[in-house]
């Protein structure tokens, strides 16, 4: 009940008198200023990880990423159209497991908190939205892996580059993944009426 409360006063959520709680989906301009928002302090973070990690942390990101690849080709020999799912889990699990050791490393906890509050709202919105077919996971792993390489060479302007880059990148997959949605919602709304009177 506390982690509800939490989530309706973060704007996750939102309550309507004797109906339920519901999850709110953000409106186009919310998904870009979140992925923004991420950009600029992710970014940020990258960048100041290559002076700070240490080797032990280096291997732990190694593992995060082996997590990624693996689901990525388990998904490619299942034969699937879309990544689903355990293996869709595992690779949203390493996924974020990267990101958030950075953020760890980078040791900014007012920048760890809010990117972790819009990652809430964007895999909220993108888990059911993004066509996650096997190019999309390729791209993204290739992210990781360009992000992981500027790290253990510790090039900190690479790093951020790379990272800035992904996120853009997710900030497109999230938007067409709106518009597209957007745009069924509404052919719907329209066919609708129409679908009706060819009934009567």
């Amino acid at each position: 009940r506390e982690a509800i409360g939490k989530m309706i006063v973060e704007g996750l959520l939102y309550q309507i008198p004797s109906s339920g709680t519901f999850v709110t989906k953000p409106d186009r301009q919310s998904i870009v200023e979140m992925f923004e928002v991420r950009m600029a302090l992710e970014g940020l973070a990258a960048e100041k990880a290559t002076e700070l990690i240490r080797a032990p942390e280096v291997r732990e990101l190694q593992r995060h990423f082996a997590v990624m690849r693996n689901a990525v080709r388990a998904f490619r020999d299942s034969g699937k159209k879309h990544m689903e799912g355990e293996v869709l889990e595992r690779f949203l699990a390493g996924d974020k497991a990267m990101h958030d050791l950075l953020l760890s490393v980078a040791d900014n906890r007012m920048a760890s908190n809010v990117v972790h509050n819009g990652r809430i709202q964007t895999l909220i919105y993108g888990l059911h939205s993004y066509e996650r077919d096997l190019h999309h996971h390729a791209v993204t792993l290739r992210a990781h892996g360009r992000i992981l390489l500027a790290i253990k060479k510790r090039d900190g302007v690479l790093a951020r580059h790379w990272m800035e880059a992904h996120i853009r990148n997710s900030m497109r997959d999230a938007v067409r993944a709106y518009d597209r949605a957007k745009a069924a919602a509404n052919l719907a709304s329209r066919s609708g009426p129409s679908n009706s009177s060819i009934a009567e």
